[in-house]
């Protein structure tokens, strides 16, 4: 799964990259984003009459943890924060996004916990933080869905969930799946909204080769949601014996 991540590029930089206009005024780089906290994505919009805006890819902000169309309240939004890649188009909570409302998720890295064993006691190990990031210093775009919920107040909530996949050789070590990463030539075909056929986007998401991340321990300090510090990326070294053998 994908359940924190860190965005620490900057508006130009996410407009070059992803060829997309900019809905929001700038961006704080964050270190620790968790569930239903709002993050950059690009998503395919309309033309926004209010904001003069053209259609296209759009860069916006949205919350984490998807809330369906057809949902009674808001509530289940922090269950949805992944989505499986394999039970995409036979779930009706996923069915509609897939054909209609793909996005990318930029993101510059993202955490993972690996297993110190069985812990007993309170004074045991926990488990230990990881950080995968992209070994050539760019951004990873992750294959996303997003929806739109009306509030009871008339007002708009946009969300969006990270799809997953089965993991690389690397990640299989730390936990069973990883979010899917969409190859740079593919992502025009996954924004396209010309294309409403699950079959034409669905063998899009591959497990992304280990060799184009790069996986090291970082601080247990990045468990605590609600907490930011540029420093949670940073190695920890040396790691405890034994604990990071892949």
């Amino acid at each position: 799964m994908c359940g924190r991540y860190a965005i620490t590029e900057t508006i130009d930089e996410l407009i070059d990259r992803f060829n997309a206009e900019a809905a929001v005024d700038e961006l704080i780089p964050r270190y620790n984003v968790a569930p239903t906290e709002s993050a950059p994505i690009v998503i395919n919009a309309k033309r926004d009459k209010k904001t003069g805006l053209s259609p296209g890819r759009r860069l916006e902000m949205v919350r984490w943890g998807l809330v369906p169309s057809w949902s009674k309240d808001a509530k289940g939004g922090a269950r949805l924060i992944n989505a499986r890649g394999e039970e995409l188009a036979d779930k009706s909570t996923f069915r509609t996004p897939l054909a209609s409302r793909r996005c990318i998720v930029p993101i510059s890295g993202f955490y993972e916990w690996k297993d110190a064993g069985e812990r007993r006691k309170k004074t045991d190990p926990p488990r230990q933080p990881m950080f995968a990031h992209p070994v050539d210093g760019h951004v990873f775009a992750l294959a996303g869905l997003w929806d739109i919920w009306r509030q009871p107040d008339g007002e708009s909530l946009k969300t969006y969930t990270i799809i997953t996949v089965p993991p690389n050789d690397v990640l299989a070590e730390i936990h069973d799946r990883m979010p899917a990463i969409l190859r740079p030539e593919d992502e025009a075909l996954w924004m396209d909204p010309a294309v409403t056929d699950p079959a034409q986007v669905l063998p899009l998401l591959r497990t992304a080769p280990a060799d184009w991340m790069d996986i090291y321990p970082v601080s247990p300090k990045v468990n605590t949601a609600g907490v930011d510090d540029p420093a949670f990326i940073d190695r920890v070294d040396p790691a405890p014996a034994g604990l990071f053998d892949m």
